[in-house]
């Protein structure tokens, strides 16, 4: 990057990640370091929610856990957003023992309180690890007025009613700021502001636990107004559309859910609990709404094509996250295909968070994803670990030219500089889907790349690429010098990385034509 670009991200998109680590260190904040056992970070965080706990847990198993884990224990207290879920499954516990004996109670106060004073409020972490957090908060609240009306009088000694009011305090204004997190952070189409599929379901099932919490309690439950299930309503459809699209991966995928039906980790998780409970808060039986030909989540930037022979997405968006980009990935312009339900050409997902920083980067690097890469990255990022969860905005922004049933047309600039801009125009048939790629001044030239899923093989024959597999064939027709090569970076579910293939093809003279025809 030149030293006029630097300039211009410290002034700019850069400028929070700058403030914020002045901040942190004029203000004495240290990092928690985490005892990870040489795994992955992601791991051990997932673990910490214990949601096997949602089930119910007993007195002794509870006992035996808050004996070996203490706050100093960071694998189990690290982040606000982990111990909040784990407070909302041990809250779901106690339903399994309605008489709540005191250890349950010891421990879901302590838990609330230490979620309380551990809140991630600021910058670009007020987002799912905020809702996390405040999803544990609206549960204990809802939890321990229960407790209070279904008592004996004299029943609750006067200690134990002290630290239930201090649980109600939580609990309302927990309650006003999902209120006011749920406006924030799902967009006007629906979808999260993450800019991850991934992480879209994620918040989903955080907000439709929380409902389900708030609805339990006499007070809180005037949160859920009109406003807040309209979008919730939308934020559920959304999801709705995605799973009907075979639930394409962009951005991270690292598999996270407020409950775990399926405790399984890595993997993908089972969303179905999610729809019975949301079909019950809103008194009707769950049905997928009509899918149209041609869905636009303009905000997210994400375009959602169902034709009868195939399913199609294409990315151009924000990066997301008060501009952060902590879970985007460097996917404008890329596509997805699915034929007869089963993923053709795929995004490559999330092999490691930090275990590895330079996989880390390939991951969410232009040269992984289904679009056109050049010597520049679309976006930036720091260096070093504290980039990990970072991209820096451009003056560019990612733009959709054209939208329809029929036409699409996304651009997106590469490394801040003009000059480095690639445009593509997608033309849908009902069996074949035109594209044809631009890029500006390139050296060396620009190159499409398509990432395909597991267990499609691709063969070239003359001027055709013919993909195999359990959808029939689909023939790539491309003007141009094919290359087929093996791609080690590709996880259907977080960690879980496997080798497939990735076609790559120079833009000679800026410009390259291909098509897509299917069976």
């Amino acid at each position: 990057m030149d030293a006029i670009s630097i300039l211009r991200l410290l002034a700019g998109s850069a400028r929070p990640f700058v403030w914020g680590k002045l901040r942190a260190r004029i203000g004495g904040v240290k990092p928690v370091v985490m005892e990870t056992g040489g795994r992955d970070p992601r791991v051990v965080l997932e673990q910490a929610r214990n949601h096997e706990w949602f089930a119910g847990v007993s007195e002794e198993a509870l006992a035996s856990w808050t004996s070996q884990h203490p706050t100093t224990d960071t694998s189990m207290w690290a982040v606000s957003m982990d111990v909040g879920i784990r407070l909302h499954n041990l809250c779901h516990a106690t339903l399994a023992f309605p008489a709540t004996p005191s250890v349950h109670d010891d421990a879901i106060y302590h838990h609330a309180q230490w979620v309380w004073k551990h809140l991630e409020r600021s910058g670009g972490m007020a987002t799912s690890h905020l809702l996390g957090g405040l999803l544990g908060l609206v549960a204990a609240a809802a939890v321990t007025n229960e407790q209070v009306t279904n008592s004996q009088p004299g029943g609750i000694d006067s200690s134990t009613r002290s630290r239930h009011a201090e649980i109600q305090s939580y609990g309302l204004q927990a309650a006003a700021m999902l209120h006011a997190e749920i406006r924030k952070q799902i967009l006007a189409d629906g979808m999260s502001f993450e800019a991850s599929t991934a992480y879209h379901r994620h918040v989903v099932d955080i907000l439709v636990w929380s409902a389900f919490w708030l609805n339990r309690h006499p007070t809180l439950s005037g949160t859920l107004d009109e406003q807040w299930w309209r979008v919730l309503d939308a934020a559920v459809d959304a999801l709705h559309v995605l799973e009907a699209a075979g639930m394409p991966m962009i951005g991270d995928n690292d598999d996270g859910m407020a409950v775990k039906t399926q405790q399984r980790f890595p993997g993908t998780p089972s969303t179905q609990l999610l729809w019975e409970t949301y079909a019950q808060l809103r008194q009707r039986t769950p049905k997928p709404p009509a899918i149209p030909s041609h869905r636009a989540f303009a905000d997210f930037g994400l375009d959602v094509w169902f034709a009868e022979r195939y399913t199609l997405t294409a990315r151009c968006g924000p990066i997301g996250q008060y501009g952060k980009g902590g879970h985007a990935h460097n996917d404008q312009n890329s596509i997805t295909l699915f034929v007869k339900g089963q993923p053709v050409i795929g995004d490559p997902g999330t092999t490691v968070y930090t275990a590895n920083p330079e996989q880390r980067n390939r991951d969410r690097s232009t040269w992984s994803h289904s679009t056109v890469a050049s010597s520049h990255e679309q976006f930036d990022w720091p260096k070093g670990a504290d980039g990990l969860f970072w991209m820096f905005n451009t003056r560019h922004a990612p733009t959709v030219v054209q939208r329809s049933s029929t036409q699409w047309h996304g651009r997106v600039v590469h490394g801040n500089k003009q000059s480095h801009a690639h445009d593509r125009r997608l033309r849908l048939e009902s069996s074949a889907i035109h594209v044809y790629d631009t890029f500006g001044v390139a050296e060396p030239p620009a190159t499409m790349l398509l990432t395909l899923a597991p267990n499609v093989h691709a063969q070239q024959e003359g001027e055709q690429i013919i993909l195999s597999g359990a959808f029939g064939t689909v023939h790539l027709h491309i003007r141009g010098t094919a290359n087929i090569v093996p791609f080690k970076s590709y996880a259907p579910a977080y960690l879980q990385p496997v080798v497939t293939q990735q076609i790559q093809v120079p833009l000679q003279h800026g410009a390259l034509e291909w098509t897509i025809t299917l069976p």
